[in-house]
């Protein structure tokens, strides 16, 4: 498989995440940035320990933000507010930000209207099995 089809897309932290975990961390991401795999940051402002300086510390391609803040997007309130500013940081920082957790065409939309990048949830489809995904994309082809 070429590297530049390669997704690492989840680095678990928690309280127990220690210091050289992190260091750890930083050296493998980098080694796998430098044969052109890309890295995602799953559960970054969210539920998880996630922190802002993991963003310059670890070389990632991608924020995901959790489905805790995505589900309650729809009432324009401060899930919004801060969906956009987390948007905003990471096109900053030259990054891409996936939203989770996307169950309705009003979440989709008011991503779209905050310029997120990427999402995914139920709304688009159901969890497949590999066999089922050439199917799956040949039906949304017609």
């Amino acid at each position: 498989m070429r590297a530049r089809y390669l997704r690492i897309r989840q680095l678990g932290t928690s309280p127990a995440f220690s210091h050289r975990a992190v260091d750890a961390a930083e050296v493998v991401f980098t080694q796998i940035a430098a044969v052109g795999a890309h890295v995602h940051l799953d559960h970054f402002f969210g539920t998880g320990y996630s922190s802002l300086g993991y963003l310059s510390k670890f070389s990632i391609d991608r924020l995901k933000v959790d489905r805790s803040l995505t589900a309650r997007l729809e009432s324009a309130g401060l899930e919004t507010e801060i969906i956009g500013t987390i948007i905003k940081l990471a096109h900053q920082l030259d990054l891409e930000v996936m939203a989770t957790g996307v169950e309705n065409q009003a979440q989709h939309v008011r991503l779209q209207e905050l310029h997120c990048d990427y999402a995914q949830g139920y709304f688009f489809a159901q969890p497949l099995e590999p066999d089922g995904v050439l199917p799956w994309l040949a039906a949304q082809r017609q």
